[in-house]
């Protein structure tokens, strides 16, 4: 039944026109247009995922609703076992087939990802609305969507959509993978935008993956604590023991001693780990934790971070480095990020990727850093999202295409250029539907880069933008890749014969032939050639001034005979 209901909304939404498409249902009550603008929201982002600047233009409509119109009411959004949406406690029945369709599609969505109840009112984000409605479209997934859409739904603000969701099957919690290669990546078409399967999980033990060994300083002190703690059996014996450790790492740190710090710490860490295979009742843990909490300062992570590739050519160290930034979880993986971003070499952050992909807690941090309210924080994680570019972080790249400030937008399209995995291409197309040309921009250049394959998004859009800036880099983009299909369609634009409302604009056509001229091919050339008689004098002279600059300078072939 919901996958006849989907098609059947998708048909009409295919066969309505756009201005239509704007138009909510007309319900009975408040509660119930409300309910209904939802509803026909998921449906069309499900139906038609790449059209993300329709679907903000509704989000921001609803948004608007929210704070005016629906001004100090709250609306709970909730659903019955026969698939039938109910908004304030009352069944969603809209007359309009296309509404009752979407209204069903939510109600199944509701019952799939175990959704018992959502609440909407004025203090609703619009941010919040726009990554609640994209989860809702996402097609559940096998075999556990209730804990899918738990882990992504904890991204959206509890406070300005309250919900109440139905406890999962297993207790278990999704494990990050660890990074893969991006030669190996593999994502499925249009649930690259969906939230990242990585989120914060205090439950999640931060013991490390494998042993270290216990340092063997020269420091008869440090010596005298780490046989004192190895032989503690008893909680009473190991607190003072700890206590001084951490306070003897803490005083190295202040006087500069940084070798006597690292061995403080792995030390630390390492008789962690060997005292807990032993015992690992939660008291013992709280004993070790303690000391750890108060090393976890900011001026010593930023510390490590540094000596983490300071110190990169001695093995010693920098395992021993390595092993107690994954100690210290998400605050290590931070401490790397805020590094990466001051790195005055491409050697240094080559080193600090390599230490962050090694880092079980790197996903988590840099999930929470693209949820900054802070724009810097959230320009640093695109950096490092970029530079990392394994799948998990192509995720995350996506989803900050959807962060309401544009510059930010238009920093992730820059980090996805240079990735190549499978749905990159596609969520730089998307990107051609910005709001913002800055973005748009961008986007051209990017799939200018991948060659014919970008034709695909590169063509319609030299149809459509309106931004002439934006226009004309598509222009030069398709001529720069030079098929014979992108040929074809500047000859058109030449001509004055496209489908772009800006068709017969001189400046229009001369930017299509100084893309002709570029092309250099004897078709392109003749094309240019012909518009010497055009009846509009500026193309007239336009090209014969670009003929005439292209028949003074030398072809590649002929560079190339020089050359040799």
């Amino acid at each position: 039944m919901v996958a006849s209901c989907y098609a059947a909304y998708v048909t009409g939404a295919n066969a309505r026109a756009p201005a239509e498409m704007t138009e909510p249902a007309s319900p009975s009550s408040a509660p119930q247009s409300i309910a209904v603008r939802v509803a026909r929201l998921v449906a069309r982002i499900a139906a038609e995922p790449a059209a993300v600047l329709e679907h903000r233009t509704e989000i921001r409509a609803l948004t608007r609703a929210l704070t005016t119109s629906f001004k100090g009411q709250t609306l709970i959004l909730a659903a019955l076992e026969d698939g039938v949406l109910l908004a304030g406690g009352e069944a969603c029945t809209p007359e309009d087939p296309d509404a009752a369709a979407a209204c069903v599609l939510l109600a199944a969505r509701f019952a799939a990802f175990g959704v018992d109840e959502l609440t909407l009112s004025e203090k609703s984000a619009e941010a919040d609305l726009n990554d609640l409605a994209r989860l809702l479209a996402t097609t559940p997934p096998q075999p556990d969507p209730v804990g899918f859409f738990a882990a992504r739904a904890s991204a959206i603000d509890a406070r300005g959509i309250p919900r109440k969701l139905r406890a999962r099957a297993t207790g278990s919690i999704p494990v990050v993978p660890p990074p893969t290669p991006v030669a190996a990546v593999t994502a499925p078409e249009h649930e690259l935008s969906a939230a990242p399967e990585m989120t914060r999980d205090d439950a999640r033990t931060d013991a490390l993956t494998e042993a270290i060994e216990v340092p063997t300083p020269s420091d008869a002190t440090l010596v005298a604590l780490f046989a004192g703690l190895q032989a503690a059996k008893e909680l009473s014996e190991l607190t003072p023991l700890l206590k001084e450790l951490a306070e003897y790492a803490d005083l190295a740190f202040r006087t500069g001693r940084f070798e006597a710090m690292i061995d403080a710490i792995a030390g630390l860490v390492a008789i962690e780990y060997h005292q807990l295979e032993k015992d690992s009742s939660d008291a013992r843990r709280q004993e070790f934790a303690a000391p750890l909490r108060q090393l976890a300062s900011p001026r010593i992570l930023r510390q490590l971070a540094v000596l983490r590739h300071t110190r990169a050519a001695d093995l010693r160290a920098s395992r021993a480095l390595q092993a107690i930034l994954s100690r210290f979880g998400t605050d290590g993986a931070e401490a790397l990020i805020d590094e990466y971003a001051n790195a005055a070499s491409d050697a240094v952050r080559a080193e600090l990727l390599t230490a962050l992909r090694g880092l079980r807690r790197t996903p988590d941090a840099l999930y929470d850093a693209i949820r900054e309210t802070d724009d810097n924080a959230v320009r640093q994680a695109v950096l490092v999202l970029g530079a990392l570019g394994d799948e998990a972080s192509v995720r995350l790249l996506t989803d900050v295409l959807r962060h309401p400030e544009p510059r930010l937008r238009r920093a992730a399209v820059a980090a996805l250029d240079p990735v190549r995995a499978a749905g990159v291409e596609e969520q730089l197309g998307i990107a051609l539907g910005d709001e913002s040309p800055l973005v748009r921009a961008r986007a051209v250049v990017a799939l200018m880069s991948r060659g014919p394959t970008a034709l695909k998004f590169l063509l319609p859009t030299l149809e459509r933008e309106p931004d002439k800036e934006v226009l004309y880099s598509v222009i030069h983009a398709v001529g720069s890749i030079g098929t014979a299909e992108g040929i074809q369609a500047l000859i058109l634009c030449a001509q004055g014969e496209s489908a772009h409302p800006s068709k017969k604009e001189s400046a229009f056509r001369l930017q299509a032939c100084a893309a002709l001229v570029l092309v250099r091919t004897p078709h392109a050339m003749a094309a240019v050639g012909v518009l010497r008689a055009d009846r509009d004098r500026a193309v007239r002279e336009g090209s014969l001034r670009l003929v005439a600059q292209a028949a003074r300078r030398p072809t590649i072939t002929t560079q190339r005979v020089v050359a040799d």
